[in-house]
C-alpha cells in the first residue's frame, strides 16, 4: 500500500478507519506520500483526499477502548482521533487546505479502507487486545465488485459525515 501512496497522482484517495493515526502521524510511514499527494493537490483538484475517522463517541470507539484498553475506556483512542484531525489540519494549513478533506463517522464499519482511483486496500479490525490486529489486508482492482461496494460505502459514510459536535450524521465536515 505504501507504494501506491507514493505513485499517486491523479485522482482521490478515500480513507476510514477509527483514528487513521497510521497514514497521519508524521512519524509513521505514510505521511510524507500523503504529503506529497496535498503539495500536488494544492495546484491540481484532481488530486486529493478524503479521510473519515470515527467520531470519539460512538459505539465503535467505546467498545474498542473497553477491549484494548480497559482500564484507561475510550481516553487513548480519543487521544489518537483527535491527534490524528490535528495533524491533518496541519497538513491543510501547510498546503492551501483544498486537497485533504476529513470528517467523523459514528456506524460502526470496523475496518481500514483506502481507496485509490485504480485499486483499494480493506482490512477487518476485529476486537482484539492487540493492536495492530495483523490480519491481511484484501486488494480489489477498480471495476471489481469488492471494489464497487466498498467505494459506495465510502461514499454512504462519506454524505453522512459529522463534526465533533454534532450527534446526527449529514452535517458538514470539519475540514472543510
Amino acid at each position: 500500500m505504501r507504494q501506491a501512496f507514493l505513485n499517486h497522482r491523479h485522482g482521490e484517495i478515500k480513507l476510514v478507519g477509527v483514528s487513521l493515526r497510521v497514514f497521519f502521524n508524521p512519524t509513521a510511514p505514510f505521511y510524507q506520500a500523503i504529503a506529497t499527494i496535498a503539495s500536488i493537490g494544492q495546484n491540481n483538484p484532481d488530486v486529493s483526499i478524503k479521510a473519515l475517522l470515527s467520531h470519539p463517541k460512538s459505539p465503535e470507539v467505546v467498545n474498542r477502548a473497553a477491549i484494548e484498553t480497559p482500564d484507561k475506556g475510550a481516553t487513548l483512542t480519543e487521544k489518537e482521533i483527535a491527534l490524528t484531525a490535528a495533524n491533518i489540519d496541519n497538513l491543510r494549513r501547510q498546503f492551501s487546505g483544498s486537497s485533504i478533506e476529513y470528517g467523523y463517522y459514528k456506524e460502526a464499519p470496523y475496518c481500514t479502507l483506502v481507496v485509490f482511483p485504480d485499486k483499494c486496500f480493506f482490512s477487518l479490525n476485529l476486537l482484539s487486545k492487540v493492536v495492530p490486529v495483523r490480519l491481511p489486508m484484501i486488494v480489489f482492482r477498480s471495476g471489481s465488485h469488492g471494489y464497487t461496494v466498498l467505494d459506495e460505502y465510502f461514499k454512504y459514510l462519506w454524505r453522512g459525515r459529522m463534526t465533533l459536535e454534532d450527534n446526527q450524521p449529514n452535517l458538514k465536515s470539519n475540514g472543510k
